[in-house]
Order: structure tokens, then C-alpha cells, then sequence
């Protein structure tokens, strides 16, 4: 078979932060147009955060889709109490695999920002990965898979 892209991930990279917010803030990134899977979070910031003037911590949550979308759980994580040089992409620390990663039509992905002390985050670029459409059936084995 050859490449489908349409099965192939899907990046959305965003401006999250163009200024500390100095506070803690939730912003919306994407709603799921159709049922999907979320995969991963990077992000990167061009000021360094330092470890201990600086501690913020970034959360990637999945909501509902209800009309007042509430907290269905944590996806990825960026923690306070790291160092984070400028312009050095960071990998998001994965919380779960699971059905919190699988995501139904219309619910949402958003940041959580959390600034413990004070935040440096200056002009923050967010990129989640996602493929849209999952199996949740059982997983084929030899001589019971496609042909």
C-alpha cells in the first residue's frame, strides 16, 4: 500500500505567549474537528527560564466539549524547576497513552500556564502532534490481521 497521508500526523504549531502573562492563564489551541489522538507537545521560548528566579510550568489538558469545557486530564507536561535555554525546542513529558490521549469530535487541547514565582516566557511557540481517527479495536495477530 502507499502513503495515505491522510493517516500520517498532523502538526499544529502556535504562538502561544507573545508576552509573560504574569499570572496563570489558560489558552484554547485546538478543538478536534472529528475523533483523534493526541501524540506529542514541544515547545520553545526565546528567553532562558532560569531554574531558581524563574519557575513556570506548562501543561497540556484536554476539556470537553461541553458548553463550559472542564478538565478531562493532563496529556504532557513541561516542568517548573528546570532550566530552559533559549531557543531549544523541549520535549513534553508524557502522562498518558491512554484514553486521555484519545480525543471524541469537538473536544478541545489547551495550555495551562502556570507560573509558581515569575514566568519568562517571552515568545513561546507551542507544537502539538496529533493524528485524527484511532483503532480501538483489538490489536491483529499473525493470520488473523489484513491480508
Amino acid at each position: 500500500m502507499g502513503f495515505n497521508p491522510r493517516l500520517a500526523p498532523y502538526s499544529i504549531v502556535t504562538e502561544v505567549f507573545d508576552a509573560d502573562p504574569a499570572a496563570n492563564k489558560i489558552y484554547e489551541v485546538f478543538r478536534f474537528p472529528t475523533q483523534g489522538k493526541f501524540l506529542n507537545a514541544f515547545i520553545t521560548n526565546d528567553a532562558a527560564v532560569a531554574t531558581v528566579t524563574n519557575t513556570v510550568a506548562v501543561y497540556i489538558a484536554k476539556y470537553s466539549s461541553a458548553a463550559t469545557p472542564v478538565v478531562q486530564g493532563t496529556l504532557a507536561s513541561f516542568a517548573a524547576g528546570s532550566t530552559w535555554a533559549a531557543d531549544v525546542p523541549r520535549t513534553g513529558t508524557v502522562t498518558s497513552f491512554g484514553s486521555t490521549a484519545l480525543f471524541a469530535s469537538g473536544e478541545h487541547i489547551n495550555v495551562s500556564y502556570d507560573e509558581v514565582t515569575t514566568g519568562l516566557l517571552t515568545d513561546a511557540f507551542l507544537q502539538l502532534d496529533y493524528v485524527l481517527g484511532y483503532d480501538t479495536g483489538v490489536t491483529p495477530t499473525a493470520g488473523t490481521g489484513p491480508a
